[in-house]
């Protein structure tokens, strides 16, 4: 997990296939649903989207067959993604689904904020903008509830370019703005304890340029993410130019 959080995915691959290994040694089958599930977020994260689909169904298969309803509700979810990157908007909204009506079931409170949130970006994506506010205004107040800041400043960021996707300009430079803040306040609290990670993680981004969800199932970056007291990775710099096009206009 370190080595993934810390953006060394070559050295994350090879300790979750040696952690595959071990755990097929032990018939441990939960622990090899998890390493299935993490290497298909390592495959996704780098591009090798066949391979993460393939690492994922075997995760998923196992999950059922143990009835982890947790592990399920996570893997639905990054396939949900894998779908979404792909276009297959029809097939994400419905593993979406699949994973939110789970986590209701279980109370996962922050992982319901995580899919309410990509739920309401497909909406916006296909231009349903009351709907997707509507799911953004739930993922927030969950987040809210939760303290999960970096939660807030992603969704409170994707409303921003609602807002002007709707033409409310004023609103939108407030609410990047506020997105901004909180992403500026993470990254001074985390950078004082990047030296115990060993590394200067900032240095290597690993976000698409769009604000989204990319934050935790079983553990994870490229999953959705777990809030954490010092999260791997800030996406707040994408914002620069959200807050200039704003402010121009």
């Amino acid at each position: 997990m370190l080595a993934q959080n810390t953006g060394d995915l070559v050295g994350a691959m090879r300790l979750y296939d040696q952690s595959l290994q071990l755990e097929r040694e032990l018939g441990n089958r939960q622990g090899i649903a998890q390493s299935l599930h993490q290497l298909g977020v390592l495959a996704q994260n780098t591009g090798e989207l066949a391979k993460a689909r393939r690492l994922y169904g075997q995760s998923l298969q196992l999950e059922r067959e143990l009835g982890d309803k947790q592990g399920i509700a996570s893997t639905l979810h990054q396939l949900g993604r894998l779908a979404h990157d792909t276009g297959d908007l029809a097939e994400a909204h419905r593993l979406y689904d699949e994973s939110l009506q789970l986590k209701r079931e279980f109370g996962d409170k922050q992982g319901i904020a995580i899919t309410l949130h990509q739920l309401a970006m497909l909406a916006q994506g296909t231009g349903d903008l009351a709907e997707a506010r509507h799911l953004y205004d739930q993922s927030l107040q969950l987040k809210r509830e939760l303290g999960d800041k970096q939660g807030i400043a992603i969704t409170l960021a994707q409303t921003a370019l609602l807002e002007e996707q709707e033409g409310n300009l004023a609103q939108a430079l407030s609410l990047i703005r506020q997105a901004e803040q909180l992403f500026t306040e993470l990254d001074s609290l985390c950078a004082s304890r990047r030296s115990d990670i060993g590394s200067d993680w900032r240095k290597r981004p690993q976000m698409s340029a769009r604000v989204e969800n990319n934050h935790g199932g079983h553990g994870e970056h490229g999953e959705e993410f777990k809030a954490t007291p010092c999260p791997p990775w800030f996406p707040w710099f994408y914002l620069q130019p959200v807050v200039y096009r704003l402010s121009r206009r």
